[in-house]
């Protein structure tokens, strides 16, 4: 009986394993960085990478993954990271769930930088710098400004110089899901 039982919690463990891929939405590295909300909130464990399997709102996965905490969808950072996303989507080749992928990984190279400012604002940055113009790869944008951002300039400083890199027309029509 001992040996059966064994054997079932290896075969489910195997199934489960057998769902495994080498993507980032498969990694069981989860941290919490509460940056908003009541340090007596329980953190809520949600993935480092939105996959394009999920039917999370990029938005709300967004500031559920910041926070560290569940938050609902009507919440007023969640109503205005989504405004920026709206805004930021046609101008830029990733899709909305691209663009939260990406936020984040923005947000904690900031962070590393000792650079602390609310994603809103920085999404700001990238809805302006485009002038409306339809830019491209908007992780290449984010690690650019990053890098403004670690050389001392400040955020007005560093969305200048994203205006003058801005391409009039990058002529990409593709777009990331």
């Amino acid at each position: 009986m001992r040996a059966r039982s064994i054997g079932l919690l290896l075969l489910g463990q195997s199934l489960l394993m057998g769902g495994c891929d080498a993507s980032p939405s498969a990694s069981d590295d989860r941290h919490f960085e509460p940056i908003t909300g009541s340090r007596d909130a329980a953190p809520t464990p949600v993935s480092d990478w939105l996959d394009d399997a999920s039917q999370a709102v990029p938005e709300r996965w967004l500031v559920n993954r910041l926070s560290g905490r569940a938050v609902p969808t009507d919440d007023p950072q969640v109503v205005a990271i989504g405004v920026r996303f709206d805004r930021l989507a046609p101008l830029f080749e990733e899709s909305r769930r691209m663009l939260a992928n990406r936020t984040l990984q923005i947000h904690r190279m900031l962070g590393e930088a000792g650079v602390r400012e609310p994603v809103v604002d920085t999404l700001s940055v990238f809805e302006h710098a485009s002038g409306r113009r339809r830019l491209g790869n908007f992780g290449q944008y984010g690690s650019y400004y990053v890098t403004l951002r670690r050389q001392g300039l400040n955020r007005q400083e560093a969305a200048q110089a994203l205006w003058k890199q801005t391409p009039a027309d990058s002529g990409s029509s593709g777009r990331s899901r």
